[in-house]
């Protein structure tokens, strides 16, 4: 991730997707895993405007997650869901996210682990973090509804 463009404009979220994809695939080049960009149509004409520091976060949580709760399987998919991105492959439940980072009447209790500090950091920016439920599992992380990240 030493060569990650600055981000700190509106971007539309299949290139927030292709590039998260990218950075993602050089990390873990000559583990195994077989990463399969697809966004979604309607990604192309979605912006967001998210911030350098979001973004890196974002990209610490997902390869946390990844080295986490991967699947047997060495198959992830990072795609996009409405003002979302989505990482399919994962095998993990809400118990999992809760016992990461919980937050109860505005109070964090995080668990002692990098993952845990960038799932909360997320958390605060407001970016949704939530299982995705199915066959298919994983992890999607979706976006302020005003179409901003970290503003």
């Amino acid at each position: 991730m030493e060569n990650a463009a600055v981000i700190n404009e509106k971007i539309n979220l299949a290139t927030l997707c292709l590039r998260l994809c990218e950075e993602i695939e050089e990390h873990y080049a000559g583990s195994g895993y077989e990463l399969k960009p697809m966004p979604k149509d309607e990604a192309f004409e979605k912006e967001i405007l998210i911030r350098e520091d979001i973004y890196h976060v974002l990209y610490a949580a997902v390869c946390g997650l990844i080295d986490a709760f991967h699947k047997s399987s060495n198959e992830i998919v990072v795609s996009t869901y409405r003002l979302g991105i989505i990482i399919i492959g994962l095998k993990i439940a809400g118990d999992d996210l809760f016992d990461l980072c919980a937050v109860e009447n505005d109070k964090y209790s995080i668990q002692r682990s990098r993952l845990g500090i960038t799932v909360a950091f997320l958390k605060q920016e407001q970016v949704e973090i939530k299982p995705v439920c199915g066959d298919k599992g994983g992890i999607c992380f979706v976006f302020p509804n005003e179409n901003s990240v970290g503003v």
